[in-house]
């Protein structure tokens, strides 16, 4: 066994041997350059030896919150994008990260058919902060309850040519919705309709707004007519503003003065109200009236200015003219020696009006004066004067004034003397009691002389 084993290592000895040279070609010698042989690389440093081990006994800060346990910061101003079509707009809010408050900015978010969008928002909780998230709420496709009141606008001033277009209230996402009027251009022969609601079976039901064909003749009775100051001119006639029908719409006509058709008045046109609707009536010129028929209108105000010597004023007046009332301006006249001017007026007599012209009178000679009254006093003589003891006594600058008696309350009563300061060269004259033709008795007083 073990010589059978021997042989068969030689034959594969033998075998390996003569394989390469069996297959082996001529010898083909390389005469390049051999590169320089490379460098073996530097061997790796030894490991560090290990150090003493260092403790950090520092208090270590606590791992970060989950949830907030402050409020959120106020939002940051946003100015948000102009509406884009089938999204919304979801403002930026505060988001909780790393134990920290994070802004994050808004975005659009696509419509969902059928929802509205609700954003969430951070609620406090206990001691915590709990975020709601943006939800898409299912809502009616039409309302179940009336839309609010109108809100008030300030259209501002017309502007040619446009009509101001009222806001309306419109449901959109499930919710009323406010559209703000606007200032449109009016199309030719076209009225514009509001939006209107409506209840229909339990929904509220919106008529859109939109322009519609303006009806040929009015449907709606005229507005009051606006307040005008009537304008005056010699051979013209005031007419009256009205109010036409234009597009559908009342559109108001200024009065102008008209020139005056001889013998004929002028009448203004106006609306009438049929049974088919308005109708207009023209104006027109009947024949005038020879005579007034009608009152004259009040006085118009007149300035005559400041008074001039030697002339009066003579007011103004309404004239009858081609039967139309026609104001006549006053005027200042020259005073008539020994005459005053006398206005004219009109009067009413049978149904019409008749002028009385204004003239110059005579002036009236002044009433005589009323007799004077009748003098009351005493009709009997008074008493006989009482003796005084001062009387006839001297008194150097002084003079005696005797006493006398005086009429009161229907008697005599005696009033005593006394001394009167002596005035120069003069010379007392004692008063006294004299009777008048009637019977009266009158008191003369005394005096210097």
């Amino acid at each position: 066994m073990f010589a059978r084993s021997r042989h068969l290592w030689t034959a594969v000895l033998l075998l390996g041997i003569a394989a390469p040279a069996a297959h082996a070609g001529p010898k083909v010698n390389d005469h390049r350059s051999k590169p320089a042989a490379r460098p073996a690389p530097p061997a790796p440093p030894p490991p560090p030896a290990p150090g003493p081990v260092v403790h950090d006994h520092r208090k270590q800060p606590p791992p970060p919150s989950a949830t907030p346990t402050s409020a959120p910061p106020a939002p940051r101003a946003e100015r948000a994008p102009k509406g884009k079509r089938g999204h919304v707009w979801v403002a930026g809010r505060w988001d909780w990260q790393n134990g920290g408050w994070v802004w994050t900015a808004g975005r659009w978010e696509r419509e969902k058919a059928g929802h509205r969008f609700t954003p969430g928002q951070w609620q406090a909780n206990g001691n915590t902060w709990v975020w709601t998230g943006d939800q898409w709420v299912a809502y009616s496709p039409y309302p179940t309850s009336p839309p609010p009141a109108p809100q008030a606008e300030n259209p501002g001033k017309p502007r040619p040519g446009r009509v101001w277009v009222a806001g309306y209230w419109d449901w959109r996402d499930g919710a009323y919705v406010w559209i703000a009027g606007r200032w449109d251009k009016k199309p030719r022969g076209k009225r514009y309709r509001g939006a209107t609601w409506a209840s229909v079976e339990g929904r509220w039901t919106l008529t859109p707004a939109g322009w519609i064909d303006a009806p040929a003749t009015p449907d709606v009775a005229p507005p009051a007519l606006q307040p005008e100051r009537p304008a005056a001119r010699a051979g013209f006639v005031w007419r009256p503003g009205q109010w036409v029908w234009a597009d559908g719409e009342w559109q108001w006509r200024a009065g102008a003065l008209v020139k005056i058709k001889k013998g004929h008045r002028f009448r203004a046109g106006g609306w009438q109200q049929d049974p088919g609707g308005w109708r207009w009536v023209d104006d027109a010129w009947d024949p005038a009236p020879a005579t007034p028929d009608v009152a004259p209108p009040a006085p118009q105000t007149e300035r005559p200015g400041k008074a001039r010597a030697g002339f009066v004023w003579t007011a103004g007046h309404w004239s009858w003219q081609d039967g139309q009332w026609q104001w006549t301006p006053g005027k200042w006249e020259r005073v008539r020696a020994g005459k005053q001017w006398q206005p004219g007026h009109w009067e009413a007599q049978g149904g019409t009006w008749v002028w009385v012209a204004g003239a110059w009178v005579d002036v009236a000679a002044p009433p005589a004066p009323p007799p004077p009254p009748r003098a009351s006093g005493p009709t009997q003589a008074p008493p006989p004067r009482k003796a005084e003891p001062d009387a006839g006594k001297t008194r150097a600058g002084f003079v005696w004034v005797g006493g006398r008696w005086t009429w009161a309350a229907g008697q005599w009563a005696w009033t005593p003397g006394h001394w009167e300061r002596q005035q120069g060269k003069q010379r007392w004259i004692q008063g006294e009691w004299r009777r008048g033709a009637d019977g009266v008795y009158i008191w003369v007083d005394g005096r210097w002389q």
